[in-house]
């Protein structure tokens, strides 16, 4: 709120200071359907056309309708300072919108183009695909490992446990790895290493190993 009791809007004649800023309005019209939108508003400090109106409250409620230049010519401070805050969200949100309907257009076309998806959809759902026919080309490899696993989860979310996780998803784990978790089921199921029951239970295990690298080999191909 303007506290100048001398005011360029008072001398106008749009009410008595001091004047409170109200806002910035959009004041348009269409000559006709599908027509470009024209400025519809009049400041009525000079008069002229404009499009966005920066409305003024005089101290005996009159409100008035002046462009963005001619509330800086008022000499007024206040209003100078709200009206320029208000442009510049006025900008920012038109910019936003200039932005918005570029991208909605974007991605319609996309949709056009790729039976109604958008490009990241497309590839999502490629992804996907891709995802469920692996996760169902190892399904073989899980259940050949399905018994090792539960072997080898001793529930402590630990390297039994996180290889045993990989073992029931159909996911071969590396050499180092199947050589400790062969000697780990092989200690469990055969007891002493060097042991027969030890060594049968640690052939028995590589075996399963070898029969799993190769369905894995296959599923990488």
């Amino acid at each position: 709120m303007s506290e100048d009791i001398s005011h360029k809007f008072t001398e106008a004649g749009l009410g008595p200071a001091p004047f409170t800023f109200l806002g910035v309005v959009e004041r348009v019209r269409q000559a006709a359907p599908g027509e470009p939108w024209l400025a519809a508003g009049t400041c009525r400090y000079c008069y002229t056309g404009i499009r966005h109106a920066f409305r003024v409250q005089a101290a005996d409620g009159a409100i008035s309708d002046v462009g963005s230049e001619c509330i800086k010519k008022a000499g007024d401070k206040g209003l100078i300072s709200l009206a320029k805050v208000a442009e510049n969200e006025r900008r920012r949100e038109a910019a936003y919108q200039k932005s918005e309907v570029k991208r909605l257009a974007r991605l319609q076309a996309q949709r056009d183009r790729n039976g109604g998806l958008t490009d990241s959809e497309v590839r999502d759902a490629k992804w996907e695909a891709e995802r469920l026919a692996e996760e169902k080309a190892r399904e073989p490899i899980a259940e050949l490992l399905a018994d090792v696993a539960d072997t080898l989860d001793d529930g402590r979310r630990g390297f039994r446990s996180s290889v045993a996780e990989d073992l029931r998803r159909g996911k071969v784990p590396t050499n180092n790895a199947i050589n400790i978790a062969c000697e780990i089921v092989a200690k469990d199921l055969g007891g002493r290493r060097g042991s027969k029951a030890y060594d049968a239970e640690h052939e028995r295990v590589s075996a399963i190993f070898e029969k799993a690298v190769k369905l894995d080999e296959r599923v990488a191909r």
